[in-house]
């Protein structure tokens, strides 16, 4: 195979039938760099991925639980009574709403308290409406 080489233009010319053309190196490495350029932004991207959700996910889940157990555990028994709660049943509400299998945060603290006050609510209700007894509610 035969090359030859002019070093103003950084050209290669190949005589042989499988190469017949001329290759301009500048040309390669340029690709070369985009190429690399585009792949290592992919892999920061994927490591991005990775490390929102191993390690920033967990995190925010463990403040979010943390939190939602703080904020139940100052409301006063007669207010966790009216949500369906108990003292000793705060630490199941929190684990209930906040899975351990799950790697992405279930909901916020507050939005997490307002559907359990909510879902609760509904229990209530139903359980009222079917209570046929017609006794007056306590106030």
């Amino acid at each position: 195979m035969n090359t030859a080489h002019n070093e103003n233009q950084e050209t290669f010319s190949f005589v042989d039938q499988a190469f017949p053309r001329h290759v301009n190196t500048q040309e390669i490495l340029i690709q070369a760099n985009q190429i690399r350029s585009e792949e290592i932004a992919r892999l920061g991207k994927a490591f991005g991925k990775f490390i929102s959700r191993t390690v920033i996910a967990p995190m925010v889940i463990a403040f979010e639980r943390r939190r939602m157990y703080e904020e139940l555990s100052q409301l006063s028994d007669r207010v966790l009574d009216d949500i369906g709660l108990t003292r000793g049943s705060i630490a199941q509400a929190v684990a209930d709403a906040f899975p351990r299998e799950t790697a992405q945060p279930a909901k916020t603290a507050k939005a997490t308290l307002h559907s359990l006050v909510a879902n609760q609510g509904a229990q209530v209700a139903s359980t009222v409406s079917n209570d046929h007894s017609h006794h007056p509610l306590a106030a």
